[in-house]
């Protein structure tokens, strides 16, 4: 989802009650009550074995597949755009830190049994990096508390790292193509953020995996980018081969900083019905399903998980003319396991109770294990969400336990 209005100069003054400027944990939500020395040892899980693997890995018997601890893992939940940039306010030339918000959206989530979240990592627009830059230990230290709270309610969280693509190109004056360029600052800056992020996050065991950002893709080989952008200048001539740069530089880095080696995803848009053709051929003609599975060869390198964004009911392929949703979400599934991947359904959305329901069971239907609705908004100020009281969020968060019960039986 492309937003287009910035959401993070909220006004928290109602809410600032616990200020992320202390470095201390975040205090328990859910204290243990003392037990007595005869009590059964309770029963492990993901959440209190510390013998287990750390987050999302990546394992392939007949083809690869999620895992967390023990267990194959099936899971639909929510993206919460805003769960860290919540915490983040702008008051004239100083910024605030306030986790109040981001537990209150955690504590709603547990209540309707949401158990894994998909949210920005990063804030939205060039103008507020300085947030980080100027501020880094405390924008490091809120980001810490909110995955220690969500440790405490046990949901999983993935960041979106980079959500925003042209954010640091912009911060750091310089072009879209800057991505693909080893000497570029947009790179350094990008080595230097990530780095900051995983060191921050990698201990906690709410961290499922890591993501690189939001859509990228639909930037990539656009025939038409002088109009898209407004230029001629080359530097804003964004190819697949500076988004396929940009995507092995921050596996790197990933990598090299976090020890339990979960999984990385790419954060892909639905690839264009011509993202192949643009490639090649610098043209608009639809894709077959070999050029889609090129395609997403060279847009999810080594070390990646696939990701879409589906919000379409079918797709075109050359070769097999309009495909449903079933069909289309079984080829990106083959798709990425032919290129020894699993895939998500990073975001999803629909115009209707029978549109949402088409989604969950064509999930269901073709045992794509991760997937994330669009969007929970606690203060419903984030374009097509929903709040909690709200019939869409009713809705949703009754499918989001419904369906996760059916999805369990998938890992048994």
């Amino acid at each position: 989802m492309n937003l287009k209005n910035s959401f993070l100069l909220l006004l928290l003054a109602s809410v600032c009650v616990c200020c992320a400027d202390d470095t201390t944990p975040a205090e328990p939500v859910n204290p243990e009550l003392p037990g007595g020395s005869d009590d059964p040892a309770p029963e492990l899980t993901y959440w209190t074995d510390d013998e287990a693997p750390i987050g999302l890995q990546v394992r392939t018997t007949d083809v690869p597949a999620f895992w967390l601890g023990d267990e194959k893992f099936y899971e639909t939940g929510v993206n919460c755009y805003d769960l860290f940039l919540s915490s983040i306010s702008r008051d004239g030339t100083s910024w605030k830190f306030d986790t109040s918000l981001p537990q209150e959206i955690l504590s709603v989530l547990k209540r309707h049994e949401v158990s894994v979240v998909r949210f920005s990592g990063c804030v939205y627009y060039a103008e507020d990096i300085p947030a980080y830059v100027e501020n880094k230990q405390r924008y490091l230290t809120t980001l810490a508390r909110i995955a220690s709270l969500a440790e405490q309610y046990e949901i999983g969280l993935i960041p979106s790292i980079v959500w925003q693509y042209r954010a640091i190109p912009k911060y750091c004056g310089e072009g879209t193509a800057a991505w693909g360029r080893a000497d570029s600052r947009t790179i350094a800056f990008m080595k230097e953020y990530v780095k900051d992020v995983v060191t921050t996050l990698s201990r906690f065991r709410s961290i499922y995996a890591w993501e690189f950002g939001n859509e990228l893709n639909l930037e990539a080989d656009l025939p038409n980018w002088q109009e898209a952008n407004n230029t001629t200048d080359p530097d804003y001539h964004f190819t697949s081969a500076d988004l396929n740069f940009a995507f092995r530089t921050f596996i790197e880095v990933v990598q090299a900083n976090d020890p339990a080696g979960r999984a990385i995803i790419s954060g892909h848009a639905n690839l264009r019905n011509s993202q192949y053709n643009q490639y090649a051929y610098d043209s608009w003609v639809t894709d077959t399903t070999d050029q889609y599975r090129t395609i997403t060869e060279r847009l999810t390198p080594d070390g990646m998980q696939c990701s879409e964004h589906i919000y379409e009911l079918s797709r075109p392929f050359s070769d097999l003319g309009t495909v449903g949703l079933e069909d289309r979400l079984r080829i990106a599934r083959e798709t990425a396991a032919s290129l020894g991947k699993a895939y998500i359904v990073g975001e999803f959305g629909a115009s209707s109770d029978e549109g949402y329901k088409a989604y969950y069971d064509a999930l269901l239907g073709t045992g794509v294990q991760l997937s994330f609705v669009w969007n929970f908004s606690i203060l419903g100020n984030i374009e097509h969400s929903f709040t909690e009281e709200s019939d869409k969020g009713q809705m949703l968060f009754d499918y989001v336990r419904q369906y996760n019960a059916r999805f369990k039986e998938l890992s048994e």
